[in-house]
């Protein structure tokens, strides 16, 4: 996109060091979450995914469930999630399956100022999940 005042990129470059602080923020998240909570990360570029889809930022794939039973369809759908890095959320009401694939953060095609919120919002759910500061995570992983 363009400015339309100047004509220049409003595209701002990511900033790394703002990049690497997130990830630091979320495998001190990772190496501190809680063992009863209802989500079980397996590292914490599994944590990071199922952040993204809290913070909204993820794309639905519908898993057709067809003729097949409920756990049949189920299994298919773990396939899916599999293949595209997603998680499977079933609506048993509407007898359906879906895929939340989350989007990608790829430091050469997010801008700075798409980041910006995507870090804010990851960053309010640490907090509220964890019941701590970000300040807090920060100094875990300086630790």
């Amino acid at each position: 996109m363009m400015c339309p005042h100047c004509g220049k990129s409003d595209r701002s470059p990511r900033s790394g060091l703002d990049h690497r602080r997130l990830f630091a923020i979320i495998t001190a998240a990772f190496d501190n979450w809680p063992e009863d909570h209802h989500f079980k990360p397996k590292d914490a570029e599994h944590l990071r995914k199922w952040l993204l889809v809290e913070a909204g930022r993820f794309d639905v794939v519908t898993v057709d469930k067809g003729p097949l039973d409920l756990l049949e369809a189920f299994s298919i759908a773990v396939q899916v999630a599999h293949r595209l890095n997603g998680f499977v959320r079933v609506d048993p009401e509407a007898d359906k399956l879906y895929v939340d694939v989350p989007h990608s953060m790829d430091f050469r095609r997010m801008s700075q100022r798409d980041f910006a919120p995507v870090r804010k919002a990851i960053e309010q759910i640490l907090c509220a999940e964890l019941g701590v500061t970000v300040h807090a995570l920060e100094r875990a992983d300086a630790a």
